[in-house]
């Protein structure tokens, strides 16, 4: 009994882990993106050069060591995502915990694992990538926010993260400009070391800005997801600006 009690959210993980078993028996039936991932991956393996695509680079790189290996087994693909969405449970849970008591960090990591959204999405797309990496730059920056003393690593980390999340889904920008903000309010009303946060900041930025100007140039359609309304319909316009920053 001791045990369980020290042990509970690795029990509900387990538990919620059971909800994916079958999406890993037989794969969901994928799409055209699922499909031009796979080809992007591909063309890395065979060109050794990043093609020219409105994709960010790093689910296709996530899927180039699976092809090599596997071929284009969707199942081996499929295990990498079921195994991302177990991990990014874990890392809700010890964001929530780390902002919270444990009842709510294992209520957020129930609500989360039986989400109807969460598991249509555990399929062979960027989106469970990119949960992952927005919760661990969230966890990483709320640890440097949280310290009694500011930590570089946590700040650095957190920007890493950061970065990969924009270079997993092009919304991700929404993320970077969100924490450009959130640095900024801890150097002008927490008090944190200019020094540090300016480094973070230009770990962020210098990338984003460097990519943004390449994709423009490439594929003037790059950052349309980014501002559309909603990206699988884009009749319906693109958001302005206080819809933007909510």
């Amino acid at each position: 009994m001791r045990w369980i009690c020290n042990n509970r959210i690795w029990l509900v993980i387990a538990l919620l882990s059971l909800l994916l078993v079958p999406l890993l028996i037989r794969p969901p039936e994928g799409d055209t993106d699922t499909a031009q991932y796979i080809m992007v991956s591909r063309t890395i393996l065979d060109q050794h050069s990043y093609p020219a695509t409105r994709f960010p680079p790093v689910f296709p790189l996530m899927l180039s060591p699976l092809i090599y290996v596997f071929g284009y087994n969707l199942v081996a693909m499929q295990l990498l995502i079921v195994a991302l969405a177990v991990i990014t449970l874990y890392v809700c849970y010890r964001l929530v915990g780390s902002l919270a008591n444990e009842a709510y960090a294992i209520l957020a990591v129930v609500l989360l694992g039986t989400s109807p959204l969460f598991l249509g999405n555990v399929r062979i797309l960027s989106d469970i990538p990119f949960l992952f990496f927005i919760l661990l730059a969230l966890l990483f920056l709320s640890r440097y926010a949280q310290a009694e003393k500011y930590k570089t690593g946590s700040l650095y980390l957190g920007g890493i993260f950061v970065l990969l999340a924009f270079f997993t889904k092009a919304a991700g920008l929404a993320l970077v400009i969100a924490a450009l903000g959130y640095m900024a309010y801890l150097t002008l009303w927490r008090h944190a070391p200019r020094k540090q946060v300016s480094g973070a900041l230009l770990l962020m930025v210098v990338p984003v800005a460097l990519w943004i100007s390449f994709r423009g140039i490439v594929d003037q359609s790059y950052l349309q997801p980014s501002v559309a309304k909603y990206m699988y319909a884009p009749g319906l316009g693109n958001m302005n600006w206080k819809e933007f920053v909510v």
